[in-house]
């Protein structure tokens, strides 16, 4: 008894129009079953004339209709129920959403509206769309289209992309605001379309409107990094090739700020004197200005960079700046405040409309890539130099930035997305100079591209291109000596001599991988100590120049006699030059356009200079 009284009470709680008596006779009421609606479709003109027919199909008996419409004034009943189904609005003038509801006249004396079929008919009069595209815009930056639409009643966006590759995507769902944010994965041509419609509109053809196509050129990002100090028109500076192909850059990043690790002290460099030539210049190639601010060394106790993001933003603005380059480097700890720091100086420039680009070294932990990823715009993958010139007793001749080592470095980004991502690239050579009595010196630090390429037009020096690792390979100097034989074979002893020998070795080993169409080993590491890699090379020169021995591997005087010729013949001197962008054997093969073929093929955003000038001449042709 108490449940059925408690049932009695919920369904008079539900049903207050109809008495307890509704749950069960609402089986036996004829409902709709079927029902449609018949109006204009697409967009109209003003002035118009618009009439909207509806049907329906009752389970049994007739079907009453009810229309409504909501304009920018609000809702109205145009009709009440009733038989009637076909209602003239006459020439309508302005957007308008008609809804035709549909109920049988048993569900309508029962007020049982809640049963009710609905259509919507969506009257576009007059209604536009149009969009304010962006110019300028680089691979992996976040612009804002602004979408602008007139007689839809509350107007929803959505931004569509066609790739350069001829497909359309959405840059993401319908949303209220104009403001569409959208960041282009990869360089190329795109078009931009804007679809808007009512609020509640479907999204098909008929309800949207979309605005004509844009064209946005979108470029990939080149970094040029200099001092940007002397005249625009001597040759080999960073302002001379702002000036002469300012089109292929889209980035100048002048060294102009010095950051403290000790309490995060902002300083300027003197080479801001030409600041206003730079502006002035960037403007007119259509580049942007991110000044670097330069650091190095682990943040101290005392670092606090609050009042230099302060400074940095104002300059900004004052200036016309795009953004800034944060070249922190020297990081030996996983230091948080370094990371807070570049939170920090993102978060205030975004909030101005500015961007950060951060330089991170290849598999170092001290710098949290994916972290750094969420606040900058850009990682610059600072792959250079890959061999040192410094840093021990007999430092590994080798490349500045070999394409293996890049690609190892590249795949360590996990987290960052590609388009993120700019690939530094080093366009200096690195030499080295050895005898017997092993590594002597340094032929010189960062030799220009330009000066390699002046020095080979005049024949000064063999040089090879090593396809592997993607560089030029330059012999130079007085002939090498190469050791006496024998050799003390213990690998756990530095001796000069075998540091030497290891040297000529891989010099001799590559030009003959390259003569007999071989793929070439990785220089052998100058070590001096004669272990397991120095008399495998030894064995596989004996082999190649049939060195006739009874103990292969082992240096002996019939191999150093062979190899003293070989050094002759070769004209191989005593110092090695590794060079990274220098023209090769032809365009197609040099080190500059395989660099940028793999920034290319991995989707990067691109590729950066350090420095600007450094480059050989030719490198504008062949990118």
């Amino acid at each position: 008894m108490r449940n059925t009284k408690k049932i009695a009470a919920v369904a008079a709680a539900l049903f207050p129009f109809a008495g307890l008596a509704a749950p069960v006779s609402a089986y036996r009421v004829p409902t709709v079953e079927a029902f449609w609606i018949v109006g204009p479709q697409g967009h109209l003109n003003p002035g118009t004339t618009v009439t909207i027919g509806a049907r329906g199909r009752a389970s049994s008996g007739p079907v009453w209709y009810q229309f409504r419409e909501a304009t920018v004034h609000g809702w109205k009943t145009l009709r009440g129920y009733g038989p009637n189904n076909v209602l003239s609005l006459g020439r309508v003038t302005q957007p308008a959403e008609v809804v035709v509801t549909a109920l049988t006249p048993q569900e309508v004396r029962l007020h049982q509206y809640w049963r009710a079929r609905t259509a919507v008919d969506y009257l576009n009069v007059g209604s536009r769309v149009s969009l304010a595209s962006p110019q300028g815009v680089l691979v992996g930056e976040t612009v804002t289209i602004t979408a602008s639409a007139k007689n839809l009643l509350s107007p929803v966006y959505q931004l569509w992309y066609e790739t350069p590759q001829g497909h359309w995507s959405a840059a993401g769902p319908y949303q209220f605001s104009p403001d569409l944010h959208w960041t282009p994965p990869s360089a190329g041509q795109y078009r931009l379309v804007v679809r808007a419609k009512d609020r509640t509109a479907p999204p098909t053809a008929v309800a949207d409107r979309v605005a004509a196509a844009e064209n946005v050129t979108v470029r990939p990002v080149m970094v040029g990094f200099g001092n940007y100090v002397q005249s625009a028109a001597t040759p080999g500076t960073a302002l001379y090739d702002l000036a002469q192909h300012g089109s292929e850059i889209s980035i100048a990043a002048p060294l102009w700020y010095t950051l403290s690790p000790n309490d995060g002290t902002l300083s300027a460099a003197g080479a801001q004197s030409q600041a206003a030539t730079v502006i002035s210049q960037a403007k007119a190639s259509g580049d942007q200005v991110w000044p670097v601010i330069s650091a190095s060394g682990d943040p101290g106790s005392g670092f606090d960079g609050g009042h230099a993001i302060e400074q940095l933003v104002q300059d900004a603005k004052a200036s016309s700046y795009g953004g800034y380059v944060l070249d922190w480097e020297g990081l030996d700890t996983a230091d948080h405040g370094y990371l807070r720091f570049v939170q920090a100086l993102a978060g205030s420039l975004h909030q101005a409309g500015l961007r950060l680009m951060v330089t991170v070294m290849p598999e170092n932990p001290a710098y949290p890539v994916a972290s750094l990823a969420k606040s900058a715009d850009y990682l610059d993958l600072l792959t250079y130099p890959e061999y040192r010139t410094t840093g021990s007793i007999a430092p590994n001749p080798g490349p500045t930035e070999g394409l293996p080592w890049v690609k190892t470095s590249l795949n360590a980004l996990h987290g960052v997305p590609a388009h993120q991502v700019v690939l530094g690239m080093a366009p200096y050579g690195q030499s080295w100079i050895y005898t017997n009595a092993g590594f002597q010196s340094a032929g010189s630090v960062a030799i220009t591209d330009r000066t390699i390429e002046t020095a080979l037009e005049r024949q000064q020096g063999a040089a090879v291109f090593d396809p592997v690792e993607g560089e030029l390979e330059i012999s130079t100097g007085p002939l090498a000596t190469v050791p006496a034989a024998p050799l003390d074979l213990n690998p756990t002893v530095f001796n000069p001599s075998v540091a030497n020998l290891q040297f000529l070795l891989t010099t001799v080993l590559l030009r003959y991988d390259l003569a007999h169409h071989l793929t070439p080993g990785s220089p052998l590491a100058t070590d001096g100590g004669y272990g397991p890699a120095t008399q495998a090379a030894v064995a596989a020169f004996q082999k190649d120049y049939n060195v006739i021995t009874t103990t292969p591997g082992i240096y002996d005087a019939a191999t150093a006699a062979m190899l003293q010729q070989v050094v002759d013949s070769e004209n191989i001197g005593d110092t090695v030059t590794w060079d990274e962008n220098s023209v090769g054997p032809s365009p197609a093969t040099t080190a500059t356009s395989l660099l940028q073929s793999l920034a290319t093929s991995q989707h990067l955003a691109g590729v950066s200079l350090w420095r600007l000038g450094y480059q050989a001449p030719g490198f504008w042709l062949t990118k």
